[in-house]
């Protein structure tokens, strides 16, 4: 062997040997320490406080360093390698996971990075050919700490693939991103036009501004990047009035090659607003930048209408933009600001050739023509705005603003609100935007409601990232609401976005005088009151004196409230009111309560008459009490009120002291207490409404005395009846349920229906009545119970049930009747026509169809009927036309004698059809009796068909009588 040889293979020996030493060096924990803290002293200068693991796994606790010009620190760094991939041209890291890590961002890391970092520098980097790929990447918390943002990152999950200058970043996750002002901000300033910040510009302009920022993101645009998907749960942010705003479902999907930003995808919720955007980025060498979006945006606000937008802009030293909406406004508007001279001179465009903004699902603001030029200074610029709009079932109205103003002065030079005819010419819509002496009193069809304002606001802002601030010392408005004049003299105070202050509001309509002050912060104080006692300056027929008081203080939350409110002698054509107060006094402090008072004396006019009014309450955290009297020459109604809360147990009980109404011909007393108990109970049927509460309104059983008048003028008869009745009603509801639970139950002992007349007085006893309905879920259900005992000691019973099944939609009803021996001398109650009724019936009803289209099939037996009246033979003609025309003129007393009979009776109605009502009688007798002259008796035995249909009814049949047979064929008797 060759002594080369010999050397060559003791050398590769000893370096085998000195690598194998190495490679079990570091495997263990003690090796892996001496070459990291060997390594990190001479290249990474960063602190670690403890180290474990190998080199293959390895965890790095309380780790400090500066980076890129930033200072890094983490509570635990643990990182997998995949050793294989040292045999490769690729280095792979399975999996890397922090904790607790925090990043501050230095205020020189700015010039750190343009003086350290450019492209070219990437390109000559050790990943130059290699590729560095993380599968894996997890950190729990993330906090960004820079001069003016504190920026907090959570649970971020994601991983990366970088070769040379290209980076690929796998789909992410992050659940939180929450950014808030730093403690350490800068001022801005406004001086002599310039806008600088004192840390970033040095004095400079701001033409000067956005040419550094092009250069800033060109410098940090170093890689190829390709997102493939970023999703982050909840991003928060505090803006600049000290609110914190949320915007949930984020998602981006974004490229950025060549000094090009491609947006595949940016999907995102503010509120209630969605948005979709794609679009690109493009920074030109020359420190341009030129973007174009295009978005969908939709919002409950627009009733789930989609709004496409497009905006297209490019920014140098002036900053040009187009925005253009495709459909729902169809707006274009185009503007321009001059970034390189003086006072930033702009002009912007507005046209819109449909404008639509819905205000409700059917009903929306409209306008076919609308444009608007804002152009000028900041020291001096031109607001002009001129419109026709379109309401649904409204006149249109014509919209025309002019106004100039400056930083510190906006002048309202005319603003004109004019409701006018509908305009369907383009050439007519033209005459009335740009020309207003064409505007004449037919165009001006509303012009009776003319609106002008001309006036001044003197403005004053200052303006610091630690207070802002809105100074108005003085605005002075002149114009004419409806032709009449009208002024405002007033000023407002607006500090730091949340105290306003205005020290006085004077309005004047006339000699008619308002004022208003105030204050608005934590704290709430406001004052307020007017006099219009020259009310014929509104309408020549408008007399009286009108005045009010508003008194405002206290805590949002705890308010306090005073207000009064009277009205004079207030006479206005038929109208007449001699004295109104109305009242109210408010406390809010720890518990609610206060007082009302509404009270009106003498009013008169055509459709209503008062001769007093008076409502009155008194409420606090535990007892309310309401009263109520109203008075006029046709009613008397009054009744007192009372509530009583337990907070412990959170019940609460109501009650009526009183109830009195009285009318002409009606009384209604009830003398005992009407009780009402709410309480809260908890359902437990499902998981879904467990927490739910299910409220309940329930009237307890109470003693109800009724005295009930009712007068017949016109054939001089009172009904009265009287008794004890027991009322127990119950209603419960759950939330977000549309089904209402409820229960009703009147039961009556002893009830006595009493009928004066000239002639007699009648009077019915009913032993014992029942009526009960219950609704539960979407079915209802009915029973009725009545019993009485006639003068023969026969049991009289009415009993039956009536269901109604799907109460909210189809409506089926089902139900039956029994009848036992009840009284037909009920009839005596309710009219004047017979003098006498006896008898009973017996027999059963049924119900059903729906109560769209019911149907009522009737089996009734009669039994001893007795029936006399004077005007018998009156019914009795009215189905035979050939006959008894001169029955009218016959006034003797007539009788009809029923031992035995039967009656079987079948209704339908048709509610969607005009003449649905159809029903049919058939009636047999096999003997009755009709006296139509003293002492003479017919005695007949009768089968009778009527039929009822189409406004039009028909009767077939025949009578019986001793000698002969009657056969019976009308036909089409109208009715």
């Amino acid at each position: 062997m060759k002594t080369y040889q010999r050397y060559l293979s003791r050398s590769l020996i000893l370096f085998f040997s000195l690598l194998l030493m190495f490679l079990l060096l570091i495997e263990s924990n003690i090796g892996f320490k001496w070459f990291f803290n060997f390594t990190n002293y001479f290249f990474l200068g960063s602190k670690v406080e403890k180290i474990s693991g190998n080199w293959r796994d390895f965890t790095l606790q309380n780790i400090y360093c500066n980076i890129l010009g930033m200072s890094v620190k983490a509570k635990k760094i643990r990182c997998i390698i995949d050793y294989a991939s040292f045999f490769k041209m690729s280095l792979i890291i399975k999996e890397i996971e922090t904790k607790d890590m925090q990043i501050k961002i230095n205020d020189n890391q700015n010039a750190y990075l343009k003086k350290n970092i450019s492209k070219d520098n990437f390109k000559k980097s050790i990943f130059l050919g290699h590729s560095l790929t993380i599968n894996k990447i997890h950190f729990d918390k993330i906090f960004f700490k820079t001069a003016k943002k504190n920026i907090f990152l959570s649970d971020i999950f994601t991983g990366i693939q970088w070769t040379g200058s290209n980076l690929v970043i796998f789909p992410s996750y992050i659940s939180d991103i929450n950014i808030e002002k730093s403690n350490i901000q800068s001022k801005i300033f406004i001086q002599n036009q310039k806008i600088f910040k004192k840390k970033d510009f040095n004095s400079q302009k701001i033409s000067n501004f956005f040419r550094f920022f092009s250069e800033k993101i060109k410098n940090l645009i170093l890689l190829n990047t390709d997102l493939k998907n970023l999703i982050c749960a909840n991003f928060s942010f505090v803006d600049d009035f000290n609110n914190k705003q949320n915007i949930s479902e984020i998602e981006i999907k974004a490229q950025i090659k060549n000094n090009t930003i491609k947006i595949k995808k940016f999907n995102s919720r503010f509120h209630s607003i969605k948005i979709k955007s794609y679009g690109q980025i493009v920074l030109k060498n020359n420190c341009s930048i030129f973007s174009t979006i295009h978005s969908e945006i939709s919002t409950l606000e627009l009733h789930d209408k989609i709004l496409n937008l497009s905006i297209k802009s490019k920014l140098n030293n002036k900053f040009k933009f187009i925005l253009n909406v495709n459909n729902l406004m169809r707006t274009n508007v185009q503007g321009v600001i001059f970034l390189n001279r003086l006072n930033c001179p702009f002009q912007v465009k507005l046209s819109s050739t449909h404008f639509f903004l819905p205000i409700e699902k059917k009903i929306g603001l409209r306008s076919n023509s609308f444009s608007a030029i804002l152009k000028g200074n900041i020291n001096n610029y031109f607001l002009s705005l001129q419109n026709i709009l379109y309401i649904k079932n409204f006149p249109s109205i014509l919209f025309k603003l002019n106004s100039h103003g400056n930083l510190k002065n906006i002048f309202l030079d005319k603003l004109i609100f004019l409701p006018i005819k509908n305009i369907h010419s383009s050439e007519e819509k033209n005459k009335l935007i740009f020309n207003k002496k064409e505007i004449n009193s037919n165009d001006t069809k509303y012009n009776q409601i003319l609106a002008n304002l001309i006036g001044k606001l003197d403005i004053s802002v200052t303006s610091s990232e630690k207070s802002h601030n809105l100074s108005v010392p003085q605005i002075r408005f002149n114009g004419n609401i409806m032709n009449k004049k009208f002024s405002i003299l007033s000023s407002l105070f607006y500090k730091n976005f949340s105290f306003l202050d205005i020290p006085k509001m004077n309005i004047s309509l006339g000699k008619n005088k308002a004022w208003l002050k105030g204050m608005f912060n934590k704290n709430i104080y406001v004052n307020s009151a007017f006099c219009f006692d020259h009310l014929d300056y509104f309408s020549p027929f408008l007399k009286g004196v009108i005045k009010g008081k508003f008194h405002l203080s206290g805590s949002r939350s705890n308010p306090r409230l005073y207000s009064s409110f009277s009205a004079n002698h207030v006479i206005w054509n038929d109208f007449n009111l001699n004295k109104m107060e109305i009242s109210s006094r408010i406390h809010s402090h720890n518990k609610i309560s206060g007082n009302f008072l509404f009270d009106i004396k003498k009013m008169n006019s055509s459709f209503l008459n008062i001769d007093f009014l008076k409502i009155r309450s008194f409420w606090n955290d535990k007892n309310q009490k309401f009263y109520f009297s109203l008075k006029n020459k046709d009613c008397f109604i009054n009744f007192v009120f009372y509530g009583i809360l337990n907070k412990k147990t959170k019940f609460w009980n109501g009650f009526f002291k009183k109830i009195d109404i009285q009318t002409s011909n009606f009384k209604w007393i009830i003398k005992k207490n009407i009780v009402i108990r709410n309480y809260n109970i908890k359902k437990k049927t499902n998981d879904y409404i467990q927490k739910k509460l299910k409220n309940s309104i329930k009237l307890s059983n109470f003693l109800l005395i009724l005295k009930n008048f009712f007068k017949n003028s016109s054939h001089g008869s009172i009904l009265k009846f009287h008794g004890q009745t027991l009322i127990n009603a119950e209603l419960k509801w759950l939330s977000d349920v549309n089904f209402i639970n409820g229960t009703f139950i009147l039961e009556s002992k002893k009830l006595i229906l009493e009928k004066i007349t000239k002639e007699k007085s009648l009077i019915k006893k009913i032993n014992f009545l029942n009526f009960s309905i219950n609704l539960k879920g979407n079915n209802l259900t009915s029973h009725w119970i009545l019993k009485n005992s006639n003068h023969l000691l026969e049991e009289s019973s009415l009993l039956g049930f009536l269901n109604i099944n799907d109460v909210y939609n189809t409506k089926i009803i089902h139900g039956k009747c029994f009848i036992l021996n009840f009284p037909v001398s009920i009839i005596d109650f309710f009219t004047v026509y017979f003098q006498n009724t006896q008898g009973v019936l017996i027999g059963n009803m049924n119900f059903s169809g729906s109560l769209y289209n019911p149907k009522i099939v009737a089996d009734i037996n009669l039994k001893n009927i007795f029936i006399k009246g004077r005007n018998l033979l009156t019914y009795i003609s009215m189905f035979f036309c050939s006959f008894f025309n001169y029955s009218n003129y016959i006034d003797i007393n007539q009788e009809i004698i029923i031992k035995k009979g039967s009656l079987f009776f079948q209704l339908s109605l048709n509610r969607k059809k005009q003449n649905g009502l159809e029903w049919s009688i058939l009636f047999n007798s096999d003997n009755f009796k009709i006296e139509i002259f003293p002492r003479i008796q017919f005695t007949v035995s009768s089968q009778l068909n009527f039929h009822y249909f189409l406004s039009k009814c028909s009767m077939n049949g025949y009578l019986k009588f001793l000698l002969f047979y009657f056969y019976i064929h009308e036909n089409n008797i109208i009715i």
